[in-house]
């Protein structure tokens, strides 16, 4: 039977992803102090040294150059989090998918809705900063909640993909931490694209979730307002949602049994 879009969202099984959700922050946090917290206090750490670096060692003359890297760094924590959990997502439940009959992709989508709670307990590290910063409100700080549900529908589509690939190919695991590491340093996170030659500028619409990135510094002032961001993310969007629907409807039948 194929699988359509609302099956691929669980949208009948909420209560099932919700568990599971749960679940993941228990085993996550367990035995920790401050648990949760982790997720505001790395993120700001790592930026505050990011802001040391670039701006007072590399002189990187950029106002606001702290929100900048936030607003970047902690959307890009819950990406690469949401891909690399999200492909093991299905090789670590594999003896609870060998029992009990559950749709595999619902682990995928569970591990990235977790790494996406983690995202939204981030917010006020981001908020605070801005707050304390030069940034004038604009109409665009309204759509960046959208822009994160577009970041979040894009992680959950590419895991999904690499969740299927790493049950066949176990080195993926290995190979996703350089793609991963490469990825970040052509997604204009510690830079503007305004700082790319030119010439060169098209590169970021070959990435999928650079535009999502442009479009939080266009928001927050940082960026001049460009509309094409908005159409690139849009059709990346699609895209990865058709592909990572056609490989489920390829392989979801027989992926426990290769488990």
């Amino acid at each position: 039977m194929k699988t359509g879009l609302s099956d691929l969202l669980c949208v009948n099984r909420k209560f099932l992803i919700y568990n599971l959700i749960v679940r993941n922050l228990k085993i996550r946090y367990r035995k920790s102090y401050i648990g949760i917290v982790w997720t505001m206090l790395i993120p700001a750490a790592n930026a505050i040294v990011y802001n040391i670096v670039f701006r007072y060692v590399m002189k990187v003359d950029i106002p606001n150059y702290l929100v900048l890297i936030l607003s970047g760094l902690i959307p890009w924590a819950f990406f690469s989090t949401a891909l690399t959990n999200g492909m093991e997502s299905l090789v670590g439940n594999q003896s609870v998918l060998n029992k009990v009959p559950i749709p595999s992709y619902s682990f995928t989508l569970a591990e990235v809705l977790t790494a996406f709670t983690n995202l939204i307990l981030s917010i006020p590290v981001i908020t605070v900063v801005v707050l304390f910063s030069q940034v004038d409100f604009s109409l665009l700080q309204l759509f960046i909640p959208l822009t994160l549900v577009i970041l979040l529908i894009q992680a959950y589509g590419i895991g999904l993909i690499l969740a299927y690939a790493f049950v066949y190919f176990r080195d993926l695991r290995h190979l996703l931490g350089i793609v991963i590491q490469i990825w970040f340093y052509l997604t204009p996170i510690l830079y503007r694209t305004t700082m790319i030659p030119e010439e060169y500028r098209f590169v970021l619409f070959l990435n999928p979730v650079a535009s999502l990135f442009q479009y939080i510094h266009m928001a927050l002032g940082i960026e001049e307002f460009s509309i094409q961001p908005i159409f690139a993310s849009l059709v990346w969007t699609i895209i990865i949602m058709i592909l990572s629907l056609l490989v489920l409807n390829k392989l979801n039948d027989d992926v426990v049994e290769s488990l």
